[in-house]
């Protein structure tokens, strides 16, 4: 059993980047307002989902500025439930930040099979 066995994988399409920023895209992990996460892996083997971003939000100057303000202050955080930031390029062509892969449901079917979240913290 891998580390990437639980998380549900597509193939990468015929218009997919196979290759960012010498990170040789894998897999497809899901697709967002924002962009497309693949999975990656580092030179030293380990699962990275890097989040590619699309190429309007790309194009937009205030867009750009708020997103390395986003990516620097992630990078920042540390904490046990915290998936950290690896590596990031927020000024080529398309921007993109690298954080280590987490396998596990996306958050639309971990709703959709177990309902909100019912502890007294997030109780509203």
């Amino acid at each position: 059993m891998t580390d990437t066995d639980d998380a549900v994988l597509r193939p990468l399409g015929p218009g997919d980047p196979q290759e960012i920023a010498g990170y040789r895209l894998l897999a497809k992990i899901g697709e967002g307002g924002m962009g497309c996460v693949h999975l990656s892996r580092t030179r030293g083997d380990q699962p990275v989902a890097l989040k590619v971003i699309r190429r309007e939000f790309a194009q937009e100057q205030d867009f750009r500025v708020g997103f390395e303000r986003e990516v620097q202050a992630a990078r920042r955080v540390q904490g046990y439930h915290i998936v950290p930031v690896l590596d990031h390029d927020t000024s080529g062509e398309q921007p993109w930040p690298a954080t280590a892969f987490v396998p596990g449901l996306a958050l639309d079917d971990a709703l959709a099979t177990y309902g909100p979240c019912r502890c007294p913290r997030c109780s509203n």
